[in-house]
């Protein structure tokens, strides 16, 4: 399992700014991605003005400064499911540069970015360096938000045995970030078939489904149709 993947966590407290290098380093990142998904995310150096609020905030998020702006066409297929996808692909690369990361959906005021027309923002991943003295208050407030923890054997149906490369997928799904941690993404292995999908009933969990295939492509590799129920190729080259 990629070392990124067991290392994520949400992080909101932060310090200083992003370094030059870093900077060049994410948009090198978000100039890929934008051009293999049709997305049009970008790197906000300054996005305190959306976050200084605790009538937003709640009080969860400290220091906010660059932000990736998670956001595509609207009409753009399966938007947000593709904002997830990619949108966990730039955090755990980030994780790999040794900064933190959270999305965020609901606590900021969205009036804050200028979105351009035609353009939906669907999240925002706060980055930078975290505070290491917030460690304890950070454990605080992902228990105050956190519901029962599911593990992998509990997001999977089958109706045979499931082969190990799975399975060894299904973990890294269990560590997937999901909104208010519903972790409602659910695969199931049915004639030698994988695919997954969620209850589409909650605003999120589209980009939830997109991050949860994420996770799980980076442990077992191959690729994921896009869509709910979608289907997984495993021959496919490890995206």
């Amino acid at each position: 399992m990629r070392s990124a993947v067991k290392k994520r966590i949400s992080r909101r407290s932060f310090t200083e700014p992003l370094t030059q290098y870093e900077t060049e380093c994410i948009n090198d990142m978000l100039k890929k991605a934008n051009i293999e998904s049709g997305l049009t995310m970008e790197l906000l150096h300054d996005a305190s003005g959306a976050f200084c609020s605790k009538k937003y905030t709640k009080g969860f998020i400290k220091n906010a400064g660059s932000a990736v702006l998670v956001k595509g066409p609207a009409e753009l297929p399966d938007l947000k499911e593709r904002c997830g996808y990619y949108g966990e692909a730039v955090v755990l690369d980030m994780v790999d540069m040794g900064l933190g990361t959270c999305w965020v959906a609901g606590t900021m005021d969205r009036d804050y970015f200028n979105i351009a027309d035609g353009e939906m923002l669907i999240c925002v991943i706060l980055t930078g360096h975290v505070d290491e003295k917030c460690k304890v208050s950070e454990k605080t407030v992902r228990a105050m938000i956190r519901t029962r923890h599911k593990d992998a054997s509990e997001m999977i149906e089958s109706d045979t045995e499931i082969p190990a490369d799975i399975m060894e997928g299904m973990k890294a799904v269990e560590l997937a970030p999901s909104a208010v941690n519903r972790q409602n993404s659910m695969f199931i292995y049915s004639r030698g078939v994988l695919t997954a999908q969620v209850p589409d009933r909650y605003v999120l969990d589209r980009v939830d489904l997109g991050i949860a295939k994420r996770h799980f492509i980076e442990t077992a590799g191959g690729t994921f149709d896009f869509g709910n129920g979608g289907m997984w190729h495993p021959e496919a080259d490890h995206a």
